[in-house]
């Protein structure tokens, strides 16, 4: 029998967030518009989930659909994902090359699979430490920084693109394709809340 290890996944959190979470003044995930390089040096634009809880970076399946012929250093995976509530989730196949933030550029890599449309890329805790990220929680900003340069970026999950004809029953740290796909209805996500 041969052994994989299972990595586990899981964040404090909301299972949604929503726009009536951000109208109490209630605390939010931070979420930030990253690039994904592709082949030809193009852009492959994604809203990332920064979470310090997940102990690697992913995307959701809906997500992948949608871009994998825009990105090419795809292999496969064989890694096993154990979400807080227990249940354990096959990675798909996974990714490796540059991750764009505001032009701070780090090599990184993500494991593809399906997160039920709770969020659609997950920056982890590996990714969140090579960028040197620091989280300023009363200002809500991220420092970030690669050898060329140190940027300050702000939690874009209360930009109007992202509250545009969102009722309160959708995920706000979804990413704007699969809005596209849940907006008649949404699956519920794996569990991210710690029990």
């Amino acid at each position: 029998c041969e052994f994989i290890p299972v990595v586990d996944l899981y964040s404090a959190g909301h299972m949604t967030t929503t726009k009536d979470q951000l109208d109490s003044k209630e605390a939010v995930p931070f979420t930030h518009s990253i690039s994904l390089e592709g082949p030809q040096g193009e852009a492959v634009r994604v809203q990332g989930l920064f979470d310090d809880g997940a102990m690697i970076s992913a995307m959701c399946t809906l997500i992948y659909d949608k871009v994998k012929h825009r990105l090419d250093n795809w292999s496969q995976s064989t890694q096993k994902l154990q979400m807080a509530n227990g249940n354990i989730v096959n990675s798909l196949i996974k990714w490796n090359g540059i991750i764009n933030i505001n032009g701070v550029k780090m090599q990184g890599e993500f494991e593809v699979f399906d997160s039920g449309g709770g969020w659609g890329f997950l920056l982890g805790k590996p990714m969140l430490q090579a960028f040197e990220a620091v989280h300023d929680y009363k200002t809500d900003t991220i420092s970030i920084s690669d050898k060329k340069s140190s940027i300050m970026i702000e939690n874009q999950i209360t930009y109007p693109i992202a509250l545009h004809q969102i009722d309160g029953s959708i995920s706000l740290t979804a990413d704007i394709k699969q809005r596209e796909i849940l907006w008649g209805g949404m699956e519920t996500p794996p569990s991210r809340q710690v029990i």
